[in-house]
């Protein structure tokens, strides 16, 4: 895994092709297929849920995880926790620092624990695979925005959730 800061995370996604708008936000017109879920409130579901989200992305290829909502639950966060868990692949940069998580394909269980803390500890952030045509985004406001550029995979996706008993909220936008 490497850890990016925020220009070298701009400079990822713009070698992926991805591109922005004037306000510096990724422009989502090619993921035509969206749907929007809230994360359940189980530590338990939660777990499950990091579990399914990572073999969404189990196909080769990098996944990009960006961090870029924290702080806003204190009561929630173990930041300890976290650091420990970036040391351990011998990050010593706060979040702050490198808010960016370039994972490849035999990372899969980093990418699963991840997902896991950011959804554990109320935390926003998106996730894009370049080679899977797919975007996560993780809202602290404790939903999830799906956006597939294949409508198959989306459907296969909202199979997955619906096994977890998830609530599908309004459209993703």
């Amino acid at each position: 895994m490497r850890f990016l800061t925020d220009d070298e995370v701009t400079r990822q996604l713009e070698q992926w092709g991805v591109k922005f708008n004037e306000k510096g936000e990724e422009e989502l017109g090619e993921y035509g297929a969206r749907l929007r879920f809230r994360v359940p409130p189980e530590a338990g579901r939660r777990t499950a849920l990091s579990r399914v989200m990572s073999l969404w992305f189990k196909q080769d290829g990098d996944v990009l995880l960006v961090i870029d909502e924290w702080g806003l639950y204190p009561a929630c966060e173990d930041l300890n926790l976290f650091t420990r868990f970036r040391q351990s692949y011998g990050e010593g940069r706060n979040l702050r620092e490198a808010p960016g998580h370039l994972i490849k394909a035999d990372e899969r269980e980093a990418l699963r624990s991840l997902v896991a803390l950011m959804l554990y500890f109320v935390w926003g952030g998106s996730l894009l695979s370049r080679t899977m045509g797919l975007l996560v985004q993780i809202s602290h406001d404790d939903t999830i925005g799906v956006f597939a550029k294949d409508a198959a995979r989306l459907e296969e996706i909202r199979s997955d959730l619906q096994s977890f008993k998830v609530v599908e909220v309004e459209a993703a936008k």
